[in-house]
């Protein structure tokens, strides 16, 4: 009588705990990473192109990387302007953010709110943090690391060329 009963509702034999618990988490940690390649798709990270050059030098890779791409000093000058916008752009977007998640605490104690204002802040302080970067070595002229750009201290982009 259990094997007809387990049957129409859907447990067989060849049902574990396993299974089903598989099948119950895969669909939440595909999810997961769906945003994590998001999250990475738009803070620009994945496969790159490598520049055609053996050189090490950071200066030279960048002087190498305008002549490869025909990027001109006026073109330099326009993309040290536009990531600057950029990055307070989304440094704004992320400070709303941080206010949707506070205000969403404390007013309706909405978790799913609160979630989707801290996933607003990752995403935003993600696409910040590489427009800082972009800046940075803009105005170095040098294809800085994100390390080296961190240790450096251009943590907030400026519209003028040089190092401060």
């Amino acid at each position: 009588m259990f094997k007809g009963f387990g049957r129409f509702i859907g447990i067989t034999p060849r049902h574990d705990a396993a299974r089903i618990l598989d099948a119950t988490l895969t669909p939440a940690a595909s999810g997961a990473d769906s945003i994590w390649s998001m999250v990475r798709a738009l803070a620009g990270a994945g496969k790159r192109n490598r520049l055609p050059t053996d050189t090490t030098d950071d200066g030279e890779r960048f002087r190498f990387a305008m002549q490869h791409y025909g990027v001109s000093e006026s073109g330099i000058a326009d993309r040290i302007t536009q990531s600057h916008d950029q990055f307070w752009m989304n440094a704004v977007c992320a400070a709303v953010g941080i206010g949707l998640a506070v205000y969403q605490a404390d007013t309706s104690h909405s978790v799913p709110a609160i979630l989707l204002g801290l996933s607003l802040t990752v995403l935003f302080t993600t696409k910040a943090l590489r427009m800082a970067l972009f800046n940075a070595q803009l105005r170095t002229r040098r294809l800085l690391t994100f390390r080296a750009f961190w240790k450096a201290g251009h943590r907030f982009p400026r519209t003028k060329g040089g190092m401060r």
